[in-house]
């Protein structure tokens, strides 16, 4: 017998049950990921009290309305702590329980956080009591659907510094000016030397309280750190290399032994119970004053001194942490091995000497193509290595490759004039699909590199079916480019019809390319790969030019032309002249703005909202009309949506698909209530069938679009649907 599914409900209580384990350091981001079932869990049990299924002994909750920040509801610890009752409390807002010092504080920050869609913070501040008495309280606010929600943790047993333990620490830092830091069995800091300031650039305040995860890199997997615990409750000492990251985000390394301090009788958990020593270590970087020849055997042993690159040692253990950082984050890394074909007769030709030079050269530039984010090192005489710390799609890491082998196939000059011409094989591995570990991923690599060099292939993959994609894309790639050089990009237009009485009032234009084999290929394969190649901005242009001059021919032979909606890409978006020359294009067919949709996705809006909004307003101030494609799927919300010029939402097809179920239903309600509420049209996308038509017609929707009322027709054959119903 299949188990029965776990209600939304029951998931709230379990992840409820789950944050009041988590680590303080942890607490914002497990308060984030809560809210799916909180969201759910409002649809499982109306009357359920949120407040108090989150409370308890060791946390304060509070929920607060988005706009006016008054209390909505909090949770019977938090009333008691405060001293007064919940009903006296939902009377109250944040600034009646904050002392007077932090209120003026706490009123910014509150302030600030009416209009966001989502977010976190934490503060803290001093809560006032109905007795006048204050108690210190580190607040994590969170931000869910115009709801506040506040989890509060009373900071009175924070731990009060051991004084005698304190002097020793000082005692012991001032000779040395090491890493030292303490903390107690909770492992919140109680003592930290000025070294540590000074290397993190938290201050004394900043530290003081909290854990050590304020300077946790994410480089470490969970594993090392349970380990490290074990050994810790065990009562064992323990050495370790620390990759951290300062309050800048940059990251250095500190050898550290972390040891347990014993308690005196009577000490409780407030008491420092862990002390670490230890020093800065930055392999390659500027060594510290006094220990230059340490610093300058540590360049040799991890630096390439020809090309200044890591070595294999260096680049070992970089790639070491670039796949524990991809077990932390359920991400992907790669491997590249560059390989110079034939090097061994360009020393024989020209020497030795100019050898050197072309491989200083073409670190260079593999140095400019690779980016910041990942790592280039030279592991051989003539090969490079080439770390992709996180990919999602293996395009990406084809694209990388092609830029690579651009580098290395342009001339290299030479003395005298002459030039150097060099070729390259490339081996690709994934982690973890091509290996569970460093070694087995880059001994994968060497052999998808020595398959690319008997192969005479430019670029190989270890794993076949990788290689069958990177054919296929590079395929794709090839028809793309050829198409967009000779303006093979064609539109199609699918009707919108007014859903009241089945009027044609309005059309979508959807891209098409005349040639083959890309005329039988779905828009849904080939826009990804045109986004991914940075096409997109072109073939858009070229589609709007289309459009554009379809209209002028059916404006000349006297067709009742409706308004016709063009979609633009992110890319488009975010060009310097994209209102100007939309404008132009417009105007050069003579093609009133009026009669031009402008589409974005929900996604595009959130994505730069200031920037997106200021070029929306001038193309609607010049006449178009935008509309908001997808609506639904993406992040945005009633604050943002009113400050956007939106003339049109349309309602993404899985909500309609969706329509049987109450919650796809009650969404489109939802988006439908809301768009009239701004004078808003809704397109309901995709419709196609009866039932879809009769339930989004039901639910209030203006327009829609869809097989069921219409396929997409080539210009030629507008003019037979122009001017009649869906029906007819």
């Amino acid at each position: 017998m299949a188990s029965r599914p776990q209600s939304p409900l029951r998931r709230l209580h379990a992840s409820v049950d789950a944050l009041l384990e988590t680590p303080a350091d942890q607490l914002p981001a497990a308060i984030v990921a809560l809210g799916e079932d909180l969201r759910a869990a409002e649809q499982d049990a109306a009357n359920l009290s949120l407040v108090d299924a989150l409370g308890s002994d060791r946390l304060e909750v509070y929920l607060l309305n988005g706009q006016t920040l008054r209390f909505a509801d909090v949770s019977e610890s938090a009333a008691r702590n405060l001293g007064y009752t919940r009903e006296e409390l939902r009377e109250m807002t944040p600034l009646d329980v904050i002392s007077s010092e932090n209120e003026q504080n706490v009123k910014q920050l509150l302030a600030s956080m009416q209009g966001l869609a989502s977010g976190s913070v934490v503060i803290r501040s001093q809560h006032r009591r109905r007795d006048k008495s204050s108690y210190p309280v580190e607040i994590t606010l969170v931000l869910l659907q115009g709801t506040v929600l506040a989890i509060g943790r009373d900071l009175t047993q924070q731990p009060q510094r051991d004084q005698r333990i304190e002097q020793a620490l000082d005692d012991l830092s001032k000779p040395n000016e090491g890493w030292i830091a303490a903390t107690d069995a909770q492992l919140s800091i109680g003592y930290a030397s000025e070294e540590v300031q000074r290397i993190t650039g938290f201050s004394d305040e900043e530290i003081l309280g909290a854990t050590p995860a304020l300077w946790r890199s994410g480089e470490m997997p969970q594993s090392f750190y349970r380990r490290l615990w074990a050994r810790l409750s065990a009562g064992e000492p323990v050495r370790e290399r620390f990759v951290n990251r300062d309050r800048d985000g940059k990251t250095f390394e500190v050898d550290q032994t972390i040891a347990p301090i014993s308690g005196g009788p009577g000490d409780g958990d407030s008491e420092l119970r862990y002390v670490s020593v230890g020093h800065v270590v930055q392999p390659g970087l500027a060594v510290q004053p006094g220990h230059a020849v340490e610093g300058h055997l540590r360049y040799l042993a991890y630096i390439d001194p020809l090309t200044s690159l890591p070595n294999r040692v260096l680049f070992t253990e970089l790639l070491d942490r670039a796949v524990a950082a991809t077990q932390a984050r359920k991400q992907l890394c790669a491997v590249l091995l560059v390989d110079i074909n034939r090097f061994v007769y360009i020393n024989e030709s020209y020497g030795s000497e100019v050898g050197d030079l072309l491989l200083k050269q073409l670190a260079m530039r593999l140095g400019r193509v690779t980016g910041d984010a990942n790592t280039l090192a030279r592991i051989g005489g003539d090969v490079f290595a080439l770390v992709v710390a996180s990919f999602e799609h293996p395009e990406e890491l084809i694209l990388l490759a092609d830029k690579v082998q651009q580098e290395a196939t342009r001339p290299f000059p030479l003395k005298g004039g002459e030039e150097a011409r060099l070729s390259v094989s490339v081996g690709i591995a994934t982690y973890p699909e091509d290996g569970n570990t460093t070694q087995e991923v880059v001994s994968h690599a060497s052999v998808a590199l020595s398959e690319a060099r008997k192969s005479g292939r430019e670029r190989v993959f270890f794993t076949e079916k990788l290689n069958r994609q990177a054919i296929e894309f590079l395929t794709v790639k090839d028809h793309l480019t050829r198409a967009l050089e000779q303006h093979e990009v064609q539109a199609v237009y699918q009707p919108i019809y007014r859903l009241t009485d089945g009027a044609l009032v309005a059309m979508e234009a959807l891209m098409r390319f005349s040639s083959s084999p890309l005329r039988e290929m779905s828009p849904a394969s080939f826009i990804p790969i045109l986004e991914e190649l940075r096409l997109i901005v072109d073939a858009g242009a070229q589609i709007y030019d289309r459009v554009c001059a379809d209209m002028r021919r059916w404006l000349d032979v006297g067709l009742p032309v409706v308004p016709v909606a063009v979609n633009l890409s992110a890319l488009q978006l975010h060009e310097a002249n994209l209102v100007t020359d939309i404008t132009h294009t417009a105007h050069d067919h003579g093609i009133d703005p009026t009669l031009l949709t402008l589409e974005i996705t929900e996604s595009m809006c959130m994505q730069d909202a200031g920037r997106a909004r200021d070029a929306l307003c001038q193309l609607q101030t010049q006449g178009f009309s935008i509309a908001v494609d997808d609506f639904g799927t993406g992040y945005s919300s009633l604050s943002q949506l009113k400050h956007l010029p939106v003339n049109r939402l349309k309602i993404d097809m899985s909500f309609v698909q969706g329509i049987e179920s109450q919650q796809d239903a009650g969404i489109i309600r939802a988006v439908v209530a809301m768009a009239e509420s701004f004078n808003i049209e809704t397109v309901a996308e995709g419709i196609e069938n009866s039932t879809q038509l009769r339930r989004v017609r039901d639910l209030g929707c203006d327009l829609g679009q869809g097989f069921y009322l219409c396929r997409p027709l080539h210009a030629e054959d507008i003019a037979e649907r122009l001017g009649k119903r869906f029906d007819e």
